[in-house]
């Protein structure tokens, strides 16, 4: 087969419909918006199939979005191509600023035939569960310490400040235990953020568990444990190869991290890894 032979399919995903346009394959090809059909997987099947009994070699594409992969995985599992393309890398003409599901399916398709679209990765399914775990005990790490915060913050204006080696360890855990207030609505109040904390805390060790049990079982497992390449952190963040570089060289100016020039896998953590939770879970050893 030929490239003559291929139908290009531009899809405008959203979370009710999808809007689908297809090229033809070859210069001059006829170039067809089909409508809109129901964001389900049942209307994804029912249309492929219809389509696929003119055009057997399919070539689909959409951009990445909040929707998700499930599409992607849909549309490989009934046999044909997809590529999964970041918005910003698809090419925009000068003034084109309107938008609409039907220009932006017409022209993904006809960007598709002209091979002017480049696929980003699209992890597995368990790739993505572990990363939604992980991104769950960042938000549950960055909400802990926003919950600490408001407690240094109430203590400070009362005139409570900690004057031992560092907070959040036992011994400001019994110098919190200590503290007693005049009037009850803020002895009320304090009890109530350390409670919050404490709460935060159990779920932040149980996201650690889960994450620690399910690490196993991902593709990146290998990996976990050591310190990044630059190929694994290009992968993670989905970004281009002079991007990661970039933000290693902005986060090496900033004292955040070391590394031996030349020698792979030599990044080194300088300040606690809570302060870095995205760089703690790719695994970069603390110094």
């Amino acid at each position: 087969m030929t490239e003559n032979n291929v139908f290009y399919v531009g899809v405008d995903v959203s979370k009710a419909k999808h809007a689908l346009a297809a090229a033809e394959g070859g210069r001059d090809g006829e170039v067809r918006y089909f409508g809109e059909i129901e964001a389900t997987t049942a209307a994804v099947e029912r249309f492929v199939r219809k389509l696929e009994r003119k055009h057997p070699r399919l070539h689909f594409c959409y951009e990445a979005g909040p929707t998700g992969y499930g599409l992607y995985r849909q549309l490989v599992e009934l046999g044909h191509r997809c590529d999964v393309v970041a918005p910003s890398l698809i090419p925009k003409r000068p003034g084109e600023r309107v938008k609409t599901n039907r220009r932006d399916a017409v022209s993904l398709a006809r960007l598709l035939r002209a091979a002017e679209l480049k696929g980003i990765w699209v992890p597995d399914a368990v790739h993505e569960a572990v990363r939604d775990m992980v991104r769950a005990r960042s938000a549950a790490s960055e909400d802990l310490r926003k919950k600490r915060q408001q407690l240094l913050s109430f203590l400070l204006r009362h005139g409570r400040v900690f004057t031992g080696h560092k907070n959040w360890s036992r011994a400001h855990a019994r110098w919190l235990a200590a503290q007693k207030f005049g009037h009850p609505a803020q002895q009320i109040v304090f009890q109530d953020q350390v409670d919050v904390i404490t709460d935060a805390q159990h779920r932040l060790e149980r996201l650690d568990a889960q994450v620690a049990e399910l690490a196993p079982s991902w593709s990146m497992a290998p990996v976990v444990g050591r310190p990044p390449a630059e190929t694994d952190m290009q992968r993670h963040f989905q970004v281009s190869p002079p991007s990661v570089h970039q933000m290693i060289l902005t986060l090496e100016r900033n004292r955040l991290i070391r590394r031996q020039p030349g020698v792979a896998r030599s990044i080194q953590i300088l300040v606690a890894p809570e302060d870095l939770p995205i760089l703690d879970w790719l695994g970069i050893n603390q110094s």
